[in-house]
């Protein structure tokens, strides 16, 4: 390192902002994700600290240095503030006067603990006393100086490089698609096992855990070795199937049931056939077989399904499950054409349009559409596109793009006039690709050229979007001790940092689903 050097960061820094506007500066220097050394001052003295702070990170290629400026203060007006909307976590710091005391909270330590804004700044309050406490927000600028592999600022916006820098053609899909299957593979342990929920902040696994969501892992292992056997060992694939197939499947009176903690539900059975079919292992016939005979157990005669098989009294989650036995139901037709059970696949298909007709929800239109999807595909039947369309066309009103509230949300779907259709997250959104992608695929077999490009562009901008919430580099992780922990997988959201197996698979199977599916390029715009 050389005086030389360090003018040259520290001058660039100046370039790049102008901290007058601010009020007050935080600098943190990490060594490989551990805090060193810390602390708040006054903007004015940044030029002359600041020399110090990057000469320190000279010393070592592993170190960071965290740069954020808070602006002016303003009130807090409450409860009903708009700072506390989930979209405005990691945007805003918080400082708050006691006595002649000044406490800041930065907005990357919001994101950092998983906070919402209105917990960190209680957190912030709650020390030392609060009673004449009096809060204030300040707009945030963030900046993080690190080896890229040489020493360069890098504009943050959430813990994260600004949107837009990622692109989702084919190299960038390829880069997004590898990432989710380097976190499966690298996150299995020697039993084949995988995290079902980390939190990064604190380097800490959750103790809950989800079947649907872990078969939903394994069927994505076996698409993606389907495709690419040649880059990489089948070995972890069959290894996590036999461990899935050993935590959760159970043989009982000739029917295949999938243990979960919280009941045997339809969905659990649906999506471990579908990764058993998906397998392309003849040994696995007899198991798929018996799931068959246990989904059939649960359909009604008027084509609906009971959605646990236990507790029986329970008929939840209609929105997915019935769906994703029905995708199931329609991919052994593909392989097995059946009269009699086409006759109960098309029952099953009308009843839920005639429901979805009266009580539309979103969740419900991406496992209708691969099951339309599949049954178009089978059978060449032009009736099993309307329904298609009608779902997607409804769908694209909720995807985010030009309404939505900062760039770095492009691409995802929410409705927020609609709040009790759910938060958006990148498990949902990824899902929703899978579905437009399945609808883009079938209205291309049909000739319908305006369509495909209309379901193309919104299954490319949601790829946009889960493109935006992968950890890639140490620009994403630059506060974390275990980086590799998280590399390759996706943020739940750009303002909540944890990472979900979920969203992993379904990310990985729309990465796959848009790679073979064959539709033409289309501009996002």
């Amino acid at each position: 390192m050389t005086a030389a050097e360090r003018d040259t960061l520290v001058d660039a820094f100046f370039r790049l902002e102008d901290p007058r506007s601010a009020t007050v500066v935080y600098l943190c220097l990490r060594e490989a994700g551990r805090r060193t050394d810390a602390g708040w001052l006054p903007s004015d003295e940044l030029r002359t600290a600041l020399p110090v702070w990057v000469e320190r990170l000279l010393t070592s290629k592993r170190a960071t240095l965290e740069l954020t400026l808070l602006e002016q203060p303003e009130v807090v007006d409450g409860d009903t503030d708009s700072v506390f909307a989930f979209q405005e976590r990691g945007l805003w710091g918080f400082s708050c006067t006691e006595s002649d005391a000044m406490g800041y909270l930065s907005p990357n330590e919001i994101i950092n603990g998983n906070w919402n804004n209105a917990k960190g700044l209680n957190r912030l309050l709650g020390s030392p006393a609060s009673d004449t406490a009096s809060p204030f927000k300040h707009r945030s600028r963030q900046w993080l100086l690190s080896y890229r592999p040489k020493p360069e600022w890098t504009p943050l916006c959430r813990q994260q490089e600004r949107p837009g820098t990622r692109g989702v053609d084919h190299a960038g899909i390829a880069t997004l698609r590898e990432g989710l299957a380097d976190w499966l593979y690298g996150g299995m342990d020697a039993h084949g096992r995988l995290p079902y929920k980390y939190w990064p902040g604190n380097g800490r696994y959750s103790s809950a855990d989800n079947a649907i969501r872990q078969w939903l892992a394994t069927q994505a292992l076996q698409r993606y070795i389907a495709l690419h056997r040649d880059k990489r060992s089948t070995e972890p694939a069959k290894r996590r199937l036999q461990r899935t197939l050993a935590d959760s499947y159970v043989r009982h009176n000739g029917y295949g049931l999938v243990l979960d903690r919280r009941g045997i539900k339809l969905g659990a059975m649906a999506v471990a056939g579908l990764a058993l079919l998906d397998a392309e292992d003849d040994t696995l016939r007899n198991r798929i077989t018996a799931l068959y005979r246990s989904v059939l157990a649960l359909r009604r005669a008027d084509g609906s399904f009971r959605t646990f098989w236990s507790p029986p009294e329970r008929d939840d989650n209609r929105n997915f499950y019935p769906g994703e036995a029905l995708l199931f139901l329609a991919r052994l037709y593909r392989d097995a054409p059946d009269a009699g059970l086409r006759r109960l696949i098309d029952a099953s298909l009308e009843w839920y349009q005639t429901r979805h007709r009266r009580e539309p929800n979103p969740a419900f239109v991406p496992w209708h559409t691969q099951a339309y999807a599949q049954m178009h595909a089978a059978t060449g039947d032009a009736r099993y596109l309307e329904p298609i369309a009608t779902m997607n066309d409804w769908l694209l009103g909720m995807q985010q793009w030009e309404t939505a509230p900062y760039p770095e949300m492009r691409g995802r779907f929410y409705d927020p006039d609609r709040p009790d259709y759910g938060p958006p997250h990148a498990s949902s959104t990824a899902v929703y690709v899978e579905g437009l992608v399945a609808a883009a695929g079938a209205m291309k077999d049909a000739g319908r050229r305006d369509t495909v490009a209309c379901y193309a562009r919104a299954a490319r901008r949601g790829l946009v979007n889960l493109r935006q919430l992968q950890y890639l580099d140490r620009i994403d992780t630059f506060r974390m001790r275990h980086p590799k922990r998280v590399l390759g997988a996706l943020r739940t959201e750009v303002y909540d940092a944890t990472v979900r197996i979920d969203s992993v698979a379904h990310a990985l199977a729309a990465c796959l689903a848009w790679e073979t599916a064959g539709l033409p390029e289309v501009a996002l715009d």
